[in-house]
């Protein structure tokens, strides 16, 4: 909130409030993101063998791979395509929002979304994770 306080004089009365303010949280987000990966790597060594934590992912295992998958597939976008994916369907904006905050044209949001699902599309394809074998 202190840098939605500080960029108060950057805001455009066009746009909703709202919308705004998830544009610097987004940026803000990125960069996080950005400054994460450049000092964070965790190692399968530093997991606490916790057999509570065992059992739960012995109960949840599915939807680990799953999730798991399909963040294996968002990784793989660029990240115009994942900001559009992400955007659209984790945090229900249109594409006029989503064009404010990325700061290019709706269309151009149009296209990558286009362009994202094409790609989630061949990452994600059953086939390719599971070849068949013929006997």
């Amino acid at each position: 909130m202190f840098v939605v306080w500080e960029k108060a004089a950057t805001y455009d009365p066009k746009f909703k409030p709202s919308t705004w303010i998830f544009g610097i949280a987004f940026n803000k987000a990125r960069q996080a993101v950005r400054d994460a990966k450049r000092d964070e790597e965790e190692s399968l060594d530093e997991i606490d063998e916790d057999s509570s934590w065992l059992g739960k992912l012995d109960a949840n295992i599915g939807q680990l791979e799953m999730d798991e998958w399909l963040d294996y597939a968002l990784a793989k976008l660029s990240p115009e395509h994942r900001a559009v994916i992400e955007l659209t369907y984790y945090e229900g904006l249109h594409y006029s929002e989503i064009a404010t905050i990325m700061g290019c044209p709706e269309n151009t949001v149009k296209t990558r979304m286009y362009h994202a699902r094409k790609n989630l599309a061949l990452l994600l394809n059953p086939a390719d994770k599971f070849p068949q074998t013929t006997h």
